[in-house]
């Protein structure tokens, strides 16, 4: 269920690997919210940024903020 009154932070600051399965929930996550023209952000440690980089699904495709700060800006 993605609510599109207000935004969606998830917090992965704590995570420093996401396996194939959490990047598939991720990728889930956001095609679900754009399909409802709802607003989220994914706030991740500069190891998962590292990572969500290098598998092609970096800033350019999941809304990543190094906190939570940033996403909610």
């Amino acid at each position: 269920v993605v609510c599109v009154t207000r935004p969606m932070i998830v917090d992965l600051t704590a995570v420093t690997f996401l396996g194939a399965r959490g990047m598939h929930q991720l990728m889930a996550l956001d095609s679900a919210c754009g399909g409802v023209g709802a607003q989220w952000a994914l706030a991740a440690n500069v190891v998962l940024r590292r990572l969500l980089v290098r598998v092609g699904a970096g800033d350019h495709f999941l809304p990543v903020s190094g906190s939570i700060g940033a996403a909610l800006e």
